[in-house]
Parts: C-alpha cells; sequence; structure tokens
C-alpha cells in the first residue's frame, strides 16, 4: 500500500518537468462594438516536442466608448480636464518662477 503514493508521484514527475514554451504571432486590437473592445492574441504553445496554437479572445469594456480610428477605449472625461488642468497649473508655476528670477537676479546690470 506504501508503494502506491511514490508510483503516482514517480508517474507524475514528467509532467511537472516537461518544458512549455510559448511564442506571441500576432495581437489585434480593434472595437468589437460602440462599447467593447477587443483583443485577439495568437499564440503557439510547445510542450515538449508538440506544438499547437491558441488563439484567445479579451474582450473590455469602454464606459466612454470605443475609438474606432485608434482602437482604444476613450479616455473619460475627467482625464481630460486633468490633463487641461495640470497644463494651466504648469504654465502658472513657469510664469511665476520666470519672475522671481528676473527680480532676484541682476537683469543687464541693472538691480532693483
Amino acid at each position: 500500500m506504501k508503494i502506491m503514493p511514490l508510483l503516482i508521484i514517480f508517474l507524475l514527475i514528467p509532467i511537472v518537468n516537461a518544458q512549455v514554451e510559448e511564442y506571441d504571432i500576432n495581437t489585434t486590437t480593434y472595437c468589437y462594438n460602440n462599447n467593447t473592445l477587443a483583443t485577439k492574441i495568437q499564440k503557439v504553445v510547445c510542450i515538449e516536442d508538440r506544438c499547437d496554437n491558441v488563439t484567445r479572445f479579451e474582450k473590455q469594456p469602454c464606459p466612454m466608448g470605443c475609438d474606432s480610428e485608434l482602437n482604444r477605449c476613450n479616455p473619460s472625461t475627467w482625464q481630460k480636464y486633468l490633463i487641461w488642468v495640470g497644463i494651466i497649473v504648469g504654465v502658472i508655476i513657469l510664469v511665476i518662477i520666470i519672475n522671481w528670477i528676473i527680480h532676484k537676479v541682476e537683469w543687464f546690470g541693472v538691480s532693483r
């Protein structure tokens, strides 16, 4: 009876030690419909000397819609506003720094 678990372990060892290799062949992203982005992933999976083609589809919901020209989900409106706020704040900080440098350093030999 003690030999049976050892026999099962020795039968499973070749499966555990099998060399598994994956190679990406192609990945395609496209708008499945107006609210869904689909990704088609094609791979070659090799176990020992046997290789098979594997195709997998993934669907991602796009709450703000799917852009069919760029094949990506549209960013949410808060991301667009956040980018504009960041640009405006960056310009204001840049103007403040330039103004500070002008008033701090002698400019063309004239000091204030």
